[in-house]
């Protein structure tokens, strides 16, 4: 991973690891890069040529919206970088119970059935059916086999899965 990141983020990570499917990893990898080398670039160039030209505010700063707005890019240069600095890539192998990665079909009591994702928080998009491993659902069926029903509370609700097929975790990335 440090390949992928800046002298911004030389810095040894503080923050417990991020778990993240290599699809995100591999976008945000991509986000950064054209962040860095096409936007970057742009607005330093601004910002310059507003430090070259512009006569300074009395506290010495120079009002400038490029300026401004190079700075906000570098915050969302940051942000993902440190992300990026603490992601652990899921590595996707075969297994007969649910893990993290994993593509699991589930069975509702109602009879429908639905295929779920088992991810990392900050990937979680139930309308995708990425399903947060530290979630309800997601802890309930995390350990969990072909052949099994799980039931999770839902705002008070008990809603039963039954498991009707785990995947190969390479199917999520």
């Amino acid at each position: 991973m440090s390949d992928v990141l800046t002298s911004n983020a030389s810095a040894a990570p503080t923050r417990a690891p991020i778990q993240v499917t290599r699809q995100l990893y591999d976008q945000l990898t991509a986000q950064l890069e054209q962040l860095r080398t096409t936007q970057r670039p742009i607005l330093a160039r601004r910002a310059q040529r507003a430090r070259l030209f512009m006569a300074p505010a009395p506290d010495g700063s120079i009002p400038n919206g490029a300026i401004f707005d190079l700075e906000i890019l570098d915050q969302k240069i940051a942000d993902p970088e440190a992300l990026l600095a603490n992601a652990h890539v899921i590595n996707p192998t075969p297994s007969s119970t649910a893990k993290l990665g994993s593509t699991v079909t589930v069975r509702y009591d109602d009879g429908t059935e639905e295929k779920l994702t088992i991810v990392g928080a900050l990937e979680a998009d139930p309308s995708r059916g990425y399903v947060a491993s530290d979630s309800p659902a997601g802890k309930a069926l995390l350990g969990k086999a072909s052949g099994e029903k799980v039931t999770v509370d839902a705002d008070g609700t008990a809603v039963t899965l039954t498991i009707e097929h785990v995947g190969s975790p390479s199917a999520t990335a």
